[in-house]
């Protein structure tokens, strides 16, 4: 692992297509840009393990799926799937409406859900 020291708006070149950028730092927290090609992917950390454990999970449910299924010859390999980006859609929605939205959007019950309620009843 390389680790750099950078201040904000110095940029970091790697290979000839990918600019990272320190926008501005604030406390712990560091905001970065970062300018790729669009057949480069670029997730966070977090997003990257939720697609690999949902991965995980779906190859799971296929392998539960073939348990009754005869036993395969022993050098095959298993067929290769092409994995697609999930389609996302997006909807502005007024700063006003937030705290009625997301709660509908989150789907389950938690402490965030709890505070979007309270904020919607209590109209802030």
């Amino acid at each position: 692992m390389l680790v750099l020291t950078r201040k904000p708006q110095e940029t970091i070149r790697i290979g000839d297509g990918i600019t990272i950028t320190v926008i501005k730092t604030k406390g712990q927290g560091v905001r970065l840009g970062i300018e790729a090609p669009a057949d480069v992917s670029v997730l966070r950390g977090e997003l990257l393990a939720a697609r690999d454990s949902f991965a995980t999970k779906v190859s799971d449910a296929a392998s539960s799926d073939t348990l009754g299924a005869e036993p395969a010859e022993a050098n095959a390999t298993p067929p290769k799937t092409p994995r697609s980006e999930p389609q996302v859609s997006h909807t502005r929605v007024k700063r006003s409406r937030v705290p009625s939205v997301l709660p509908d959007l989150l789907g389950e019950p938690g402490p965030l859900r709890a505070m979007m309620q309270g904020r919607a009843s209590t109209g802030v």
